[in-house]
């Protein structure tokens, strides 16, 4: 994988840069990975992923929902495309542990479409994480987003997003709920190491 550097990383260890959203098919090609499959008229994508580095020391990787974070198959979708928990089953089937799950746009798509970005990747995660996220950091944005945004070019200027800290949590199923910051701060040593201050 080839690292956008235009785009915000957030001093994450090189094997937690991931991307989660796209402004382009040409994007998900040149800093995602190897199209396999196209659905529904370039809707959906089947991507084969492979991370800048693999796992290391981090407690993270400890983690039993870690293999998620980089799994080499990833799905990624149109922010429009509607039939998207359908084709997310049918081809992450066998990964759903837990039937009590949902289909989750890591990005929120709202924000990705003010910001300019035409694809985000799924992953599956529990209703509790998906409802304590929604509380939280998408509910403010949505609420705050003026309908009428235009894209600042100087904080836009990347090709792809990279998952926050916030985002990680989400994905491992850690609800984030409505002080996502805080959560952040108790989870710190999964994704940054021992405090060192």
């Amino acid at each position: 994988m080839l690292i956008d550097t235009r785009g915000v990383t957030f001093g994450l260890h090189n094997s937690l840069i991931i991307p989660i959203g796209a402004k382009s098919k040409a994007s998900i090609q040149k800093f995602v990975g190897t199209i396999d499959k196209v659905f529904k008229n370039n809707a959906a994508f089947l991507v084969s992923f492979l991370p800048l580095e693999g796992p290391n020391e981090l407690e993270v990787w400890k983690h039993k929902r870690s293999f998620l974070l980089n799994y080499s198959t990833q799905l990624w979708v149109d922010i429009d495309y509607r039939n998207y928990r359908k084709l997310y089953q049918s081809v992450f089937e066998k990964l759903i542990e837990d039937q009590a799950y949902v289909v989750d746009h890591i990005m929120n798509r709202k924000l990705a479409r003010a910001l300019g970005y035409k694809f985000v990747r799924l992953l599956h995660i529990s209703r509790a994480s998906n409802s304590s996220g929604g509380r939280g950091g998408e509910t403010f944005a949505n609420t705050n987003l003026p309908t009428s945004l235009s894209v600042n070019p100087e904080i836009n200027t990347g090709d792809i997003v990279y998952a926050d800290p916030m985002d990680l949590l989400k994905m491992l199923n850690v609800k984030v709920g409505g002080f996502g910051l805080e959560t952040v701060r108790d989870n710190h040593h999964l994704l940054f190491g021992p405090k060192n201050y």
